[in-house]
């Protein structure tokens, strides 16, 4: 698969009927779309990331994450999360190198500490 189609297919996800467990934790899951953009853009590792700071206690503290991945030319990225609402970082995470395909992506989480949700921006 090549990027304009990856991009495409996401765009057709608009809410979700299901939702899967996250393997790294019992709080944390995901919509359809962040399954099939973790299987079809072979980027597990980037729900990892994100599940994996849900232990920080800046991050946990905020009922709704906004998670932007940017791949640089260089193909190292920068894993990035904010409230939504301010642009500065709440935390920053430098990944070395990655092959994912598109430029950047955005996923968005909420909910409660016991139930957090991982979605496209057009799943919500």
């Amino acid at each position: 698969m090549d990027a304009a189609t990856l991009s495409t297919n996401l765009a057709h996800f608009t809410g979700s009927e299901s939702i899967y467990r996250h393997w790294m934790s019992k709080s944390a899951f995901m919509t359809e779309g962040c399954m099939y953009l973790a299987e079809n853009g072979n980027c597990l590792w980037l729900f990892d990331i994100i599940v994996s700071h849900q232990s920080n206690p800046r991050v946990r503290r905020e009922p709704f994450q906004a998670w932007k991945l940017v791949v640089n030319e260089d193909r190292s990225a920068v894993v990035s999360v904010t409230d939504g609402n301010r642009k500065k970082p709440i935390l920053e995470q430098l990944v070395p190198f990655t092959d994912f395909m598109l430029k950047e992506i955005t996923i968005w989480m909420e909910g409660s500490p016991g139930q957090m949700v991982m979605m496209l921006k057009t799943e919500r």
